[in-house]
């Protein structure tokens, strides 16, 4: 029976254990070729080629104990190949006329790569000129191994840049974090350089909003690239229905207090059911509560959205002075 490779293992499960509610049998036993039991459990996880015989025993209604046998299942397990990509350019994100080269090698297998379009390249090594996901793959007779690899093209946010003249372009940045939002394709990075932002950003699609603390390395841009709420919400996302996933990573976020008759927080989320956000290795700080009641303002406001992820977040010195 079986007669076939899989890939990595394979789990068998035999037939359900007896238990005062079910029918089923009392022992369960698998054994090898040589008759050796390998386990007395339901279930056993095989990383390797077996023969596998199972013995089920039960009792009649009389008492007599009575023992079937399956037959011999014989498998084969093969592992899958490792595949290493490596990224020569040690950046996924292209900066304007250049190139990415990704090199895919493995073990064993043939190497080819799948560009967003599904277009097949059998080569290990595949030159990027723009943005997509990439996916090099090794298969051998039996298994592959996947790897995708993200290519950006991030756009860019500075003090020095303009909304009407600027291009998102490193040379030619935008001057607003929401500017580079508005010109951000879906799922886009915008990378926005140290300063203060004295603005609400408004999100309303899949975007991935970093400072130099991601793109350079630089541990104290969390605390020198700051959205300035001024009394407003630094981040807000209102009524959106689109599926998005939204990832801010390495700012201070302050001054989100406020006097209006409205829930709000520093980072204020409503009525976005199919929003994904995580706020990463960031701050929040002076956004205590100074509405005019029951808890209004504050750091997050939170109301109807699928997952909020907080990793590495400070909240510091609340009370705006």
């Amino acid at each position: 029976m079986f007669n076939q490779t899989f890939c990595d293992s394979i789990e068998l499960k035999s037939t359900p254990i007896k238990t005062a509610d079910t029918q089923g049998f009392s022992e369960i036993t698998m054994t090898d070729a040589a008759g050796d039991t390998i386990t007395e459990l339901q279930y056993f996880t095989f990383t390797a080629d077996e023969d596998v015989t199972l013995y089920g025993s039960f009792v009649r209604s009389d008492g007599q104990v009575c023992t079937m046998t399956s037959p011999q299942y014989s498998f084969d397990v093969e592992a899958s190949p490792t595949l290493l990509v490596t990224n020569y350019n040690g950046t996924n994100d292209l900066l304007g006329g250049d190139t990415i080269v990704l090199y895919a090698s493995a073990d064993a297998g043939t190497i080819s790569w799948i560009d967003s379009s599904g277009t097949v390249f059998n080569t290990d090594t595949l030159y990027v000129t723009s943005p997509g996901t990439y996916t090099a793959r090794a298969i051998t007779t039996n298994c592959e191994t996947v790897k995708e690899i993200i290519v950006y093209e991030p756009s860019y946010v500075a003090k020095t840049g303009s909304d009407l003249t600027g291009t998102g372009s490193f040379t030619a940045p935008f001057l607003t974090i929401q500017k580079g939002v508005d010109e951000a394709t879906n799922g886009q990075k915008v990378y926005v350089l140290p300063g203060t932002y004295q603005e609400t950003v408004d999100i309303d699609k899949s975007v991935t909003i970093e400072s130099d603390y991601v793109r350079l390395g630089t541990a104290n841009a969390r605390n020198t690239t700051i959205i300035d709420g001024n009394g407003s919400p630094c981040i807000e996302i209102d009524n959106v229905s689109d599926d998005i996933v939204v990832n801010v990573n390495g700012f201070r976020l302050r001054d989100a207090s406020q006097t209006a008759n409205a829930n709000q927080g520093a980072l204020s989320i409503k009525q976005s059911y199919n929003t994904t956000f995580t706020l990463m290795n960031s701050s929040i700080t002076q956004s205590a509560n100074s509405g005019d009641c029951c808890g209004r303002g504050g750091i997050i406001n939170a109301e109807y959205l699928r997952e909020l992820t907080l990793l590495n977040v400070d909240i510091l010195s609340l009370i705006h002075i």
